[in-house]
């Protein structure tokens, strides 16, 4: 009886919009923390965390995945982050490769000795759902006079969460 109250005053709130939200974990051998290394050189290092993967449960906004990055410069030449592209993995088994919204897309550059900190966001085309996505990459590049590093960041779903829109 608690379970049908508690899903029918859910339901109400959801008439009024709500958002599923998917919790995304860097994984892997390095997470989410990497340094930043050309031969002989060290750059830096590179943090990508995540925002999670939302969707509003009516279908009317596109599925977006949220993710931030931080580079802190430890060389005396500047860096430029470039060339960044989310890959999602189905359960299904697709590779889907997505660019950032054109509001957060674009290269970033880092002065010596600072720390950039930028937030990206991409969406997902309409035939994926939330529910379809096993995992996640963020491609990324950094570039300096010294060379350049060419990684990606991998992320696992970890959890969900359903929330109302305010």
């Amino acid at each position: 009886m608690l379970l049908l109250r508690l899903t029918l005053v859910l339901a109400l709130a959801c008439s009024l919009g709500c958002t599923v939200t998917r919790d995304l974990e860097a994984s892997g051998e390095e997470g989410a923390a990497q340094a930043l290394e050309v031969p002989g050189r060290s750059l830096g290092t590179i943090k990508v965390w995540s925002g999670g993967i939302t969707s509003d449960v009516t279908g009317a906004e596109p599925t977006r995945v949220r993710l931030y990055v931080r580079v802190d410069n430890h060389d005396a030449e500047g860096l430029t982050l470039t060339d960044l592209a989310l890959v999602v993995y189905t359960h299904a088994g697709e590779r889907l490769r997505r660019e950032p919204t054109p509001d957060t897309a674009g290269e970033r550059s880092v002065r010596p000795g600072r720390t950039l900190r930028t937030g990206l966001r991409f969406e997902l085309p309409g035939e994926v759902a939330i529910r379809d996505v096993e995992r996640i990459d963020l491609e990324w590049t950094i570039h300096s006079p010294a060379g350049r590093v060419i990684r990606s960041t991998r992320f696992e779903v970890v959890g969900s969460r359903l929330e109302q829109r305010s």
